[in-house]
Protein backbone atom coordinates (compact mmCIF):
# COMPACT_ATOMS: atom_id res chain seq x y z
CA UNK A 1 0.00 0.00 0.00
CA UNK A 2 1.17 3.51 -0.81
CA UNK A 3 0.36 6.79 0.93
CA UNK A 4 -1.87 7.50 3.86
CA UNK A 5 -4.02 4.36 3.35
CA UNK A 6 -1.16 2.23 4.71
CA UNK A 7 -1.57 3.90 8.11
CA UNK A 8 -5.29 3.16 8.31
CA UNK A 9 -6.54 0.02 10.07
CA UNK A 10 -7.76 -2.75 7.80
CA UNK A 11 -11.51 -3.18 7.99
CA UNK A 12 -12.97 -6.58 7.12
CA UNK A 13 -16.67 -6.49 6.27
CA UNK A 14 -18.66 -9.73 6.04
CA UNK A 15 -21.30 -9.79 3.33
CA UNK A 16 -24.64 -11.42 4.06
CA UNK A 17 -26.35 -11.88 0.71
CA UNK A 18 -24.02 -10.86 -2.13
CA UNK A 19 -20.50 -11.79 -3.20
CA UNK A 20 -17.56 -9.42 -3.23
CA UNK A 21 -17.41 -9.73 -7.05
CA UNK A 22 -20.96 -8.37 -7.27
CA UNK A 23 -20.49 -5.57 -4.75
CA UNK A 24 -17.03 -4.18 -5.60
CA UNK A 25 -17.93 -2.48 -8.93
CA UNK A 26 -20.74 -0.56 -7.21
CA UNK A 27 -18.61 0.51 -4.21
CA UNK A 28 -15.53 1.65 -6.14
CA UNK A 29 -17.05 5.02 -7.15
CA UNK A 30 -17.68 5.82 -3.45
CA UNK A 31 -14.09 5.13 -2.36
CA UNK A 32 -12.05 8.33 -1.84
CA UNK A 33 -8.76 8.88 -3.62
CA UNK A 34 -5.89 7.12 -1.83
CA UNK A 35 -8.10 4.46 -0.21
CA UNK A 36 -8.02 0.77 -1.02
CA UNK A 37 -10.89 -1.65 -1.50
CA UNK A 38 -10.74 -5.35 -2.42
CA UNK A 39 -12.62 -8.51 -1.63
CA UNK A 40 -12.96 -12.25 -2.05
CA UNK A 41 -15.92 -14.55 -1.57
CA UNK A 42 -18.17 -12.94 1.04
CA UNK A 43 -15.50 -10.62 2.54
CA UNK A 44 -14.54 -7.02 1.76
CA UNK A 45 -11.18 -5.52 2.77
CA UNK A 46 -11.12 -1.74 3.19
CA UNK A 47 -8.53 0.88 4.17
CA UNK A 48 -9.86 4.43 4.10
CA UNK A 49 -10.84 7.38 6.26
CA UNK A 50 -13.43 7.00 9.01
CA UNK A 51 -15.85 9.30 7.18
CA UNK A 52 -15.45 7.41 3.90
CA UNK A 53 -15.84 4.06 5.69
CA UNK A 54 -19.17 5.27 7.05
CA UNK A 55 -20.24 6.20 3.51
CA UNK A 56 -19.23 2.79 2.22
CA UNK A 57 -21.19 1.03 4.94
CA UNK A 58 -24.27 3.13 4.18
CA UNK A 59 -24.14 2.23 0.49
CA UNK A 60 -23.42 -1.39 1.34
CA UNK A 61 -26.57 -1.55 3.46
CA UNK A 62 -28.57 -0.77 0.30
CA UNK A 63 -26.70 -3.26 -1.86
CA UNK A 64 -26.16 -6.28 0.38
CA UNK A 65 -29.79 -7.43 0.34
CA UNK A 66 -31.37 -10.77 -0.62
CA UNK A 67 -31.29 -11.28 -4.40
CA UNK A 68 -34.48 -10.42 -6.25
CA UNK A 69 -36.07 -13.19 -8.31
CA UNK A 70 -36.43 -12.18 -11.93
CA UNK A 71 -38.08 -13.55 -15.07
CA UNK A 72 -36.15 -12.85 -18.29
CA UNK A 73 -38.06 -13.05 -21.58
CA UNK A 74 -36.29 -12.90 -24.96
CA UNK A 75 -38.30 -12.70 -28.18
CA UNK A 76 -36.58 -13.35 -31.51
CA UNK A 77 -38.52 -12.91 -34.74
CA UNK A 78 -37.68 -13.11 -38.42
CA UNK A 79 -39.84 -12.27 -41.45
CA UNK A 80 -39.10 -12.52 -45.15
CA UNK A 81 -40.68 -12.09 -48.56
CA UNK A 82 -39.68 -13.51 -51.94
CA UNK A 83 -41.09 -12.51 -55.33
CA UNK A 84 -40.38 -13.88 -58.80
CA UNK A 85 -41.41 -13.02 -62.37
CA UNK A 86 -40.48 -14.58 -65.68
CA UNK A 87 -41.47 -15.04 -69.33
CA UNK A 88 -40.39 -17.99 -71.47
CA UNK A 89 -40.95 -18.42 -75.22
CA UNK A 90 -40.82 -21.88 -76.81
CA UNK A 91 -41.57 -23.12 -80.35
CA UNK A 92 -40.39 -22.75 -83.97
CA UNK A 93 -40.88 -20.42 -86.96
CA UNK A 94 -39.71 -20.85 -90.58
CA UNK A 95 -39.72 -17.93 -93.02
CA UNK A 96 -37.98 -18.68 -96.28
CA UNK A 97 -34.43 -19.66 -95.51
CA UNK A 98 -34.52 -18.26 -91.94
CA UNK A 99 -35.20 -20.78 -89.22
CA UNK A 100 -35.98 -20.01 -85.59
CA UNK A 101 -36.34 -23.24 -83.75
CA UNK A 102 -36.95 -26.35 -85.87
CA UNK A 103 -37.12 -26.29 -89.70
CA UNK A 104 -40.00 -27.45 -91.92
CA UNK A 105 -42.45 -26.38 -94.59
CA UNK A 106 -42.21 -25.07 -98.19
CA UNK A 107 -40.91 -21.54 -97.63
CA UNK A 108 -44.02 -20.09 -96.09
CA UNK A 109 -44.04 -18.69 -92.58
CA UNK A 110 -45.17 -21.53 -90.45
CA UNK A 111 -44.52 -23.04 -87.04
CA UNK A 112 -45.81 -22.60 -83.51
CA UNK A 113 -44.99 -20.52 -80.47
CA UNK A 114 -45.81 -21.01 -76.80
CA UNK A 115 -45.39 -18.14 -74.37
CA UNK A 116 -45.39 -18.90 -70.67
CA UNK A 117 -45.34 -16.44 -67.80
CA UNK A 118 -44.80 -17.01 -64.12
CA UNK A 119 -45.30 -14.83 -61.09
CA UNK A 120 -44.82 -16.00 -57.54
CA UNK A 121 -44.83 -14.49 -54.08
CA UNK A 122 -44.01 -16.09 -50.76
CA UNK A 123 -44.00 -14.79 -47.21
CA UNK A 124 -42.39 -16.45 -44.21
CA UNK A 125 -42.21 -15.66 -40.50
CA UNK A 126 -40.71 -17.34 -37.47
CA UNK A 127 -40.98 -16.31 -33.82
CA UNK A 128 -39.28 -17.73 -30.76
CA UNK A 129 -40.08 -16.73 -27.17
CA UNK A 130 -37.83 -18.04 -24.39
CA UNK A 131 -38.20 -17.37 -20.67
CA UNK A 132 -35.87 -18.11 -17.79
CA UNK A 133 -35.98 -17.44 -14.05
CA UNK A 134 -32.85 -16.14 -12.32
CA UNK A 135 -31.81 -13.77 -9.54
CA UNK A 136 -30.41 -10.28 -9.64
CA UNK A 137 -26.69 -10.31 -10.44
CA UNK A 138 -26.51 -13.96 -11.53
CA UNK A 139 -25.61 -15.25 -15.00
CA UNK A 140 -28.35 -17.33 -16.62
CA UNK A 141 -28.25 -19.47 -19.77
CA UNK A 142 -30.99 -21.13 -21.82
CA UNK A 143 -30.63 -23.21 -25.00
CA UNK A 144 -33.08 -25.25 -27.04
CA UNK A 145 -32.30 -26.94 -30.33
CA UNK A 146 -31.04 -30.09 -32.00
CA UNK A 147 -27.80 -32.04 -32.34
CA UNK A 148 -26.94 -32.79 -35.96
CA UNK A 149 -24.58 -35.57 -37.12
CA UNK A 150 -21.83 -34.23 -39.39
CA UNK A 151 -19.74 -36.73 -41.39
CA UNK A 152 -16.00 -36.42 -40.73
CA UNK A 153 -13.34 -37.82 -43.06
CA UNK A 154 -9.62 -37.69 -42.23
CA UNK A 155 -6.65 -38.77 -44.33
CA UNK A 156 -3.06 -39.01 -43.13
CA UNK A 157 0.11 -40.70 -44.28
CA UNK A 158 1.39 -43.68 -42.33
CA UNK A 159 4.29 -46.08 -42.76
CA UNK A 160 2.19 -48.23 -45.12
CA UNK A 161 0.67 -45.36 -47.12
CA UNK A 162 -2.46 -43.27 -46.81
CA UNK A 163 -4.85 -44.07 -43.98
CA UNK A 164 -8.47 -42.99 -44.19
CA UNK A 165 -10.64 -42.58 -41.12
CA UNK A 166 -14.35 -41.86 -41.31
CA UNK A 167 -16.59 -40.93 -38.43
CA UNK A 168 -19.33 -38.61 -37.22
CA UNK A 169 -19.22 -35.53 -35.00
CA UNK A 170 -22.27 -33.89 -33.48
CA UNK A 171 -22.99 -30.19 -33.80
CA UNK A 172 -25.45 -28.46 -31.45
CA UNK A 173 -27.67 -25.85 -33.12
CA UNK A 174 -30.54 -23.94 -31.58
CA UNK A 175 -31.90 -20.77 -30.05
CA UNK A 176 -31.02 -19.29 -26.68
CA UNK A 177 -29.32 -16.55 -24.71
CA UNK A 178 -26.83 -15.86 -21.94
CA UNK A 179 -27.87 -13.00 -19.63
CA UNK A 180 -26.75 -11.24 -16.45
CA UNK A 181 -29.28 -8.73 -15.03
CA UNK A 182 -28.71 -6.14 -12.30
CA UNK A 183 -31.56 -4.04 -10.95
CA UNK A 184 -31.55 -0.65 -9.25
CA UNK A 185 -34.94 0.60 -8.14
CA UNK A 186 -37.43 0.08 -10.94
CA UNK A 187 -34.79 -0.22 -13.69
CA UNK A 188 -32.55 -3.01 -14.88
CA UNK A 189 -29.16 -3.19 -16.60
CA UNK A 190 -28.50 -6.45 -18.38
CA UNK A 191 -25.56 -7.96 -20.26
CA UNK A 192 -27.05 -10.34 -22.81
CA UNK A 193 -26.00 -12.48 -25.77
CA UNK A 194 -28.98 -13.90 -27.71
CA UNK A 195 -28.43 -16.23 -30.67
CA UNK A 196 -30.46 -18.12 -33.25
CA UNK A 197 -28.89 -20.93 -35.32
CA UNK A 198 -30.75 -22.77 -38.07
CA UNK A 199 -29.35 -25.80 -39.98
CA UNK A 200 -28.89 -25.29 -43.73
CA UNK A 201 -27.58 -28.63 -44.94
CA UNK A 202 -26.48 -32.12 -43.97
CA UNK A 203 -22.86 -30.99 -44.07
CA UNK A 204 -23.29 -29.10 -40.79
CA UNK A 205 -23.62 -25.63 -42.32
CA UNK A 206 -25.93 -23.25 -40.47
CA UNK A 207 -27.41 -19.79 -40.66
CA UNK A 208 -26.48 -17.90 -37.48
CA UNK A 209 -27.83 -14.69 -35.95
CA UNK A 210 -25.96 -13.55 -32.84
CA UNK A 211 -25.97 -10.35 -30.79
CA UNK A 212 -23.92 -9.25 -27.78
CA UNK A 213 -24.88 -6.06 -25.96
CA UNK A 214 -25.60 -4.27 -22.67
CA UNK A 215 -28.93 -2.47 -22.36
CA UNK A 216 -30.81 -0.59 -19.66
CA UNK A 217 -34.53 -0.04 -19.24
CA UNK A 218 -37.55 -0.24 -16.97
CA UNK A 219 -38.64 -3.48 -15.35
CA UNK A 220 -41.61 -5.02 -17.12
CA UNK A 221 -41.15 -3.29 -20.49
CA UNK A 222 -40.02 -4.76 -23.80
CA UNK A 223 -36.58 -3.40 -24.69
CA UNK A 224 -35.38 -3.60 -28.33
CA UNK A 225 -31.94 -5.20 -28.50
CA UNK A 226 -31.28 -4.95 -32.24
CA UNK A 227 -32.43 -5.73 -35.75
CA UNK A 228 -30.91 -6.75 -39.07
CA UNK A 229 -32.16 -6.64 -42.66
CA UNK A 230 -31.12 -8.43 -45.84
CA UNK A 231 -32.09 -7.92 -49.49
CA UNK A 232 -31.15 -9.76 -52.68
CA UNK A 233 -32.10 -9.29 -56.36
CA UNK A 234 -31.48 -11.34 -59.49
CA UNK A 235 -32.35 -10.59 -63.12
CA UNK A 236 -31.51 -12.46 -66.32
CA UNK A 237 -32.36 -12.26 -70.03
CA UNK A 238 -32.06 -14.73 -72.87
CA UNK A 239 -33.34 -15.14 -76.43
CA UNK A 240 -36.28 -17.08 -75.15
CA UNK A 241 -37.41 -14.80 -72.29
CA UNK A 242 -36.36 -13.21 -69.02
CA UNK A 243 -36.58 -13.78 -65.27
CA UNK A 244 -36.42 -11.51 -62.26
CA UNK A 245 -36.38 -12.50 -58.55
CA UNK A 246 -36.15 -10.45 -55.37
CA UNK A 247 -36.01 -11.44 -51.70
CA UNK A 248 -35.76 -9.51 -48.47
CA UNK A 249 -35.83 -10.34 -44.79
CA UNK A 250 -35.69 -8.71 -41.40
CA UNK A 251 -34.99 -10.07 -37.91
CA UNK A 252 -35.51 -8.44 -34.51
CA UNK A 253 -34.64 -9.26 -30.90
CA UNK A 254 -36.53 -7.94 -27.84
CA UNK A 255 -35.95 -8.33 -24.10
CA UNK A 256 -38.13 -7.99 -21.01
CA UNK A 257 -37.17 -8.42 -17.33
CA UNK A 258 -39.88 -8.78 -14.69
CA UNK A 259 -39.66 -8.96 -10.91
CA UNK A 260 -41.14 -12.08 -9.33
CA UNK A 261 -42.71 -11.88 -5.91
Amino acid sequence: LIGWAADRPLEIIALQHRSAEQILPMLQPVLVSGGSLSGFGNRLFVRTTAANLAELRAVLAELDVPPVRLLISVRQGAAGTAEGQGVEVQGSIRAGRVDIGSAGGDGRVEGSLAIGARQSARESRSDALQQLQTVDGATATIHTGVSLPVPLRRVWLGPDGAVISEGVIWRDLGTGFVARPQIAGGRVTIDITPYDEQPLGRDGSAGVRRLETTVEGALGEWIPLGASAQAARHAGRALGGFERDAAQGRSEVWLKVERLE
